[in-house]
């Protein structure tokens, strides 16, 4: 499976730029007021010049400290950077003019490294990308399969079809490319509703048309139902001799797998609980609708901040999808995140949906019973399914090997989500499953605690 780390790593630029300007704005003023303070009054009396200088510079900091909160971290750090290059040259005047420095050596030292901070700050301050526009349309852990059976690489890889400022189907303005391989993927925004950023999702013909086809199928089923992408539209494309389809969604946030690498793989145990019961609550909504979704993993679940200030999930990629009845069959879907059944060729049933979302609990904390060798996946999930409490030695995590059993238990017994939710409600005491996802956030960027 392919991940795509650039969204992780660009919202860590943000973070660390974000926390460079807080830090040398704070001892900036510090400097600024003792400077201020331990000035000769001499000095002061004698050159308004230099009185002058601190009237403006003061002022000008604490603006700054409202305007840090009010702007993005590239805009604020090109405004540092003005600011920066006329102090500079107030100094350097007031130097000149009156042989006098109205600052110390290491405030002017000070200075020099925040400029330097700020220049390398903006030439590398790019807007992140919410990951959805980086993991639609390559989240499929089987998609290999295609590839290994057409040898004509010219299927799999084609040409940029829009280029930025295109308009696609005569309303979707094309902003940029943000994945092409298998299907391409663009970031776009609806001419005919207020120019809302959405995701342009592009399927050649021939090789992706079940995939399409299960994609299509389900999103106009789960149309306005929250959790799901919303579909804008669907329409064909011809680019050159190669046929297309494609589709338009909305934007619903941040995988769950770049929130793991942001948190270095591991969230509280309370918002472990609380993925947990979201997650159930997707999925038994997808189920009740009549289809299992066959792929879920940490990339095709999304973390969006919502209009309420709430973090929400969203399931995305519904290129395995299928109804419920009759089961579909297993070939060729082994993966760290799928159940014994699937990985032995079993029916796909709602309950490997649910297995799945355990295995990505796990995963939430630092638990993997399977490894990376995938020649070992079987094995490895024989013997954990033959002792489930076996990876958890720490009492705080053994709820989750009891969620596995209770699971996997339903799946003769039948599905008892009263039986999930008490798990559940002990898992943590004093925390409901349904309580708000605790978070950080941060100028446009948040992250899961």
């Amino acid at each position: 499976m392919t991940n795509f780390p650039k969204d992780c790593e660009q919202k860590t630029r943000v973070r660390n730029m974000e926390s460079s300007l807080i830090f040398f704005l704070g001892v900036e003023v510090m400097f600024a007021a003792l400077e201020f303070f331990f000035m000769s009054p001499v000095v002061l009396h004698n050159y308004k010049i230099i009185k002058i200088f601190f009237i403006i510079w003061i002022p000008n900091l604490v603006i700054a400290s409202f305007f840090f909160l009010a702007v993005k971290p590239g805009i604020f750090a090109m405004y540092r950077a003005g600011f920066r290059m006329i102090h500079f040259t107030a100094i350097a005047n007031i130097y000149y003019w009156y042989r006098l420095m109205p600052v110390s050596v290491c405030t002017i030292g000070l200075y020099v490294a925040e400029f330097i901070c700020l220049v390398d700050g903006v030439s590398n301050e790019k807007p992140p990308h919410s990951s959805t526009r980086s993991q639609l349309g390559f989240s499929f852990f089987s998609r290999l399969k295609f590839s290994s059976s057409h040898s004509d690489s010219h299927f799999l890889t084609m040409d940029i079809v829009f280029a930025p400022g295109a308009l696609a189907n005569g309303r979707f303005r094309v902003l940029d490319m943000l994945h092409s391989r298998e299907s391409q993927l663009y970031n776009v925004k609806d001419t005919q509703q207020g120019d809302v950023e959405c995701i342009l999702k592009l399927y050649k013909r021939d090789i992706f048309d079940d995939a399409y086809y299960n994609e299509i199928t389900f999103l106009k089923a789960c149309k306005g139902k929250r959790g799901f992408p919303y579909l804008f539209s669907e329409f064909p494309f011809t680019h050159g001799d190669i046929e297309c389809d494609c589709i338009v969604i909305s934007d619903v946030g941040d995988t769950l797998l770049s929130q793991l690498k942001m948190r270095s793989w591991r969230f509280t145990m309370a918002n472990t609980v609380r993925i947990g019961y979201r997650c159930l609550e997707l999925l038994e909504k997808m189920h009740a609708m009549g289809y299992v979704h066959m792929d879920v993993h940490q990339q095709n679940i999304m973390v969006e901040h919502d209009y309420d200030g709430e973090l929400k999930l969203n399931l995305i990629d519904f290129e395995f999808t299928s109804k419920i009845h009759p089961p579909p069959s297993c070939y060729n879907f082994l993966a760290w995140h799928s159940s014994l059944n699937v990985a032995t060729h079993g029916d796909y049933t709602p309950i490997d949906d649910l297995v799945s979302m355990v295995l990505i609990l796990f995963s939430t904390q630092r638990i993997d019973p399977f490894g990376r060798n995938k020649e070992e996946f079987i094995q490895k999930k024989e013997e954990f399914h033959a002792d489930p409490m076996r990876p958890f030695p720490n009492a705080e995590s053994q709820w989750l090997g009891r969620l596995y059993i209770e699971i996997e238990r339903q799946r003769t017994d039948g599905y008892d989500k009263s039986k999930i939710l008490e798990i559940l409600n002990a898992a943590v005491p004093g925390i409901d499953p349904r309580s708000p996802i605790d978070f950080g956030y941060q100028r446009g960027t948040y992250w899961i605690q």
